[in-house]
């Protein structure tokens, strides 16, 4: 099995069943909690598109709040393509600008030191993230995460930024396997076929600052997930990029652990 079979099988996905079985498993994370509203931050990406559009079937349009959260860095095309996302579910939209209280607290800290621009992008999700919480206390509701399963096992998140959150519907799929999803579902084609940006900064692009394609990264995860050697994924995939994947999974893994506690 090459490269290109594998991806092919991690695409070929029952995209109806599992739509239907993460819709199911909401339903009954938010019958359990008691809760009533999932609010997501809207990016006009593919992953929040997906995930907004699974909370819709499973709870039902007005029981899901999107958040639009542009700043300085957001792209006036993604703040149309996440209120086009919005319009198309019919669910529940706000859009709060957070350039100002950005910039403050940026000039804050910046009297102390220089912030880089990675810096301010994690300033810029955990501001998010913030208001997400907000939203969810006073909409009796759960923040919805928007991260994929490549995205977590890479540990391309923030934490306490995008990466907090109280479920991830698409948490157990791999970012092809997201995209494939977004066609079962109808979404338009721009936000499915829209390179991934945690928009950091103008221009961002996951895959550049990663610095793989998302399909070789499946790759070599689905690999490592099947049990492979790694001797058998470099031949397929490249030693460069399994040691780019395992190297991105040994530094994050601080991120998928709870915070360690010192016993007395």
């Amino acid at each position: 099995m090459g490269a290109a079979d594998v991806i092919k099988k991690i695409k070929k996905i029952d995209c109806r069943g599992v739509s239907e079985k993460i819709s199911s498993s909401l339903r009954a994370h938010m019958l359990g909690n008691g809760r009533k509203t999932a609010v997501i931050g809207i990016s006009g990406g593919t992953d929040s598109a997906v995930t907004a559009a699974l909370c819709s079937t499973a709870l039902g349009r007005e029981n899901v709040l999107g958040i639009i959260l542009p700043s300085p860095a957001t792209a006036k095309s993604d703040i149309r393509d996440a209120e086009a996302v919005i319009s198309k579910l019919g669910i529940r939209g706000i859009t709060i600008n957070l350039s100002d209280a950005l910039k403050e607290i940026e000039g804050r800290i910046e009297k102390h030191g220089k912030m880089t621009r990675v810096e301010k992008g994690n300033l810029m999700a955990r501001l998010r993230m913030m208001a997400l919480y907000s939203f969810a206390h006073s909409e009796e509701g759960i923040v919805v995460g928007t991260g994929d399963k490549s995205e977590l096992r890479l540990g391309y998140f923030t934490k306490y930024g995008d990466g907090g959150c109280d479920i991830l519907p698409i948490g157990g799929l791999y970012k092809t396997q997201v995209r494939e999803i977004a066609r079962y579902l109808g979404l338009p084609k721009n936000v499915v076929e829209k390179p991934s940006s945690p928009g950091f900064w103008p221009g961002h692009v996951a895959e550049e600052e990663i610095g793989a394609a998302y399909e070789q990264i499946d790759t070599v995860l689905w690999c490592i997930e099947n049990g492979w050697k790694r001797s058998k994924i470099e031949k397929i995939a490249g030693k460069s990029i399994v040691k780019l994947v395992l190297s991105a999974m040994k530094k994050s893994a601080h991120k998928r652990k709870m915070p360690g506690v010192i016993k007395v």
